[in-house]
């Protein structure tokens, strides 16, 4: 694994080795056996209902044809069965973000059918926009959200439950995602929404319009092509003229990062952030605050990490006693931050 350049795949082939030999050893030995060495399973595993999550459901004859030409990611891997769950995102024709979502195909005989784990208060705008590019394309859209709901097990020792589980798209260290009928009661003690908040933050990994602006952030920079959510070998789609040439002739020179606050002081999102002893401009400013002095900000690299080595001494709000210290996610490819040099 430490030799794999992404460190993603790896995860993944390290997620389906642990399927296997649990359907041998039961779930918490392979769990503990091959997860643990990467040390983000430890002793305890939570549940949270993901209250803020909305399910769409899209069926019909044209549906893949359809999403493959406004989404990032790979219909086509979905359509012939080589993933059943997918993370995944809508570009607006300059290419900037707009929504993320995760597909999760209900194998249904009579018609191709997907249900889509959206972020709720997009659900209106989303919706529109999926008719606005439906044409006359065979593709039905409705909101189930009042017949499924969203739940996320994650934290220490995060096992797979039950075959209804997918481990998380995104990373594999994010624990497990499902879409379940409501009446559902399996799987575990509750958690609160912001518990997860947490633990995303502590990975470093952003979802939905509040934590990514929508109509102006562009994937990349917020990590999008690391999290198996953009597909660079598919053809077109909505704003995949920016993305790709992007990733292949530019350099991406902002991303989003944990940071984490000194003690005494607060953050609040929006926060412009500094170079402690250099040029009063902001070099970025913080997305999403949670819990235990972290948060999640949107950073220019050379500045948090000066030549690819350790981590600057930043601050925010003009106050250089509000020390913050970047933290780089173990998951991040290692060129990121270093194309330049």
């Amino acid at each position: 694994v430490a030799e794999n350049r992404s460190y993603t795949v790896a995860m993944r082939r390290v997620s389906e080795a642990c399927r296997r030999l649990a359907a041998r050893l039961g779930p918490r030995n392979c769990s503990a056996s091959i997860l643990g060495s990467r040390g983000f399973v430890n002793e305890s595993a939570a549940v949270s209902m993901a209250g803020n999550r909305s399910v769409l459901r899209l069926a019909g004859r044209d549906l893949y044809t359809f999403l493959q030409g406004l989404l990032t990611n790979d219909m086509l891997q979905i359509e012939s069965g080589k993933q059943d769950f997918m993370y995944s995102a809508m570009l607006n024709p300059q290419g900037r973000f707009m929504y993320d979502m995760f597909l999760l195909s209900e194998r249904r005989e009579e018609e191709p059918t997907i249900l889509m784990d959206v972020e709720s208060q997009t659900v209106p705008e989303l919706t529109r926009s999926l008719i606005k590019y439906r044409l006359r394309a065979a593709v039905d859209i409705s909101n189930v959200s009042n017949e499924y709901e969203v739940k996320v097990l994650f934290g220490n020792a995060a096992t797979e439950p039950s075959a209804m589980w997918h481990v998380d798209p995104r990373l594999p260290m994010l624990g497990f995602r499902t879409i379940v009928p409501r009446e559902d009661t399996s799987a575990g003690d509750p958690a609160s929404a912001q518990q997860y908040v947490d633990w995303r933050i502590e990975h470093g990994v952003a979802e939905g319009c509040i934590e990514i602006p929508c109509g102006s952030a562009l994937p990349l920079e917020y990590n999008l092509d690391g999290l198996s959510g953009i597909s660079f070998t598919k053809g077109c789609y909505v704003g995949q003229e920016l993305t790709a040439r992007t990733k292949y002739t530019g350099v991406v020179r902002k991303r989003l990062l944990p940071v984490k606050l000194a003690d005494g002081h607060a953050l609040k999102s929006g926060d412009p952030i500094y170079e402690t002893g250099k040029s009063k401009r902001s070099i970025g400013q913080i997305r999403l605050v949670g819990g235990a002095k972290k948060a999640l900000a949107h950073l220019r690299l050379s500045a948090a990490f000066p030549k690819g080595g350790k981590p600057a001494a930043l601050h925010v709000q003009d106050n250089e006693s509000a020390v913050l210290t970047p933290l780089r996610p173990t998951w991040w490819d290692p060129t990121w931050g270093r194309e330049e040099e």
